[in-house]
């Protein structure tokens, strides 16, 4: 796992150094917001790593509860149906696999609101430079072509940033998995 992601990891981290780098060449005041932007996406997801990871754990150990059920009721499925058990070997199924789809649910929801937080995030962050840089530009301190350059690299800025949002969903998924072995 850790040599599959961790060059993932160093490229786009690399990525994100070099595009604040050039930002912050074409001017201070943005590269400094493109920064901060960067730093507080950065604590969203690991402030969310925690709790997407519960959501997995639960939802892995529960599978694994359906899992052993449906086993131990293939293995005495003769003896179930020689005292008439059928109906309560259902109900108890049924319930288990309700909690499971809960937990399914609950693990969706995480990664979801996740990925929305990180979108809105995003998209207020490009608002913020275009209202930060328009401002620049009106008061003659950077000029409109600059201030488009910029723009393109905080849109290459996002693109790590949501890759490493995904590989994070990725990697706690694999890592409760591994617990779960």
């Amino acid at each position: 796992l850790f040599c599959k992601t961790a060059p993932t990891i160093f490229r786009h981290a690399v990525a994100v150094c070099l595009t604040l780098a050039a930002m912050w060449w074409l001017s201070g005041a943005l590269g400094a917001l493109g920064l901060a932007i960067g730093v507080l996406l950065a604590v969203l997801v690991a402030r969310a790593g925690p709790v997407l990871q519960q959501a997995s754990r639960a939802k892995r150990g529960l599978e694994g509860k359906v899992a052993g059920f449906a086993q131990e009721a293939l293995r005495g499925l003769g003896f179930v149906q020689a005292v008439g058990g059928d109906a309560e070997v259902r109900t108890r199924f049924a319930t288990v696999n309700a909690e499971s789809t809960r937990a399914g649910i609950a693990e969706t929801r995480t990664q979801v609101a996740l990925e929305r937080d990180t979108q809105s995030a995003s998209g207020l962050a490009v608002a913020v430079v275009v209202g930060f840089g328009g401002l620049l530009v009106l008061y003659h301190q950077l000029s409109l072509g600059a201030l488009t350059v910029c723009l393109a690299y905080l849109s290459q800025l996002m693109k790590p940033v949501e890759k490493i949002n995904e590989l994070a969903g990725a990697v706690t998924t694999a890592l409760t998995r591994a617990e779960r072995l």
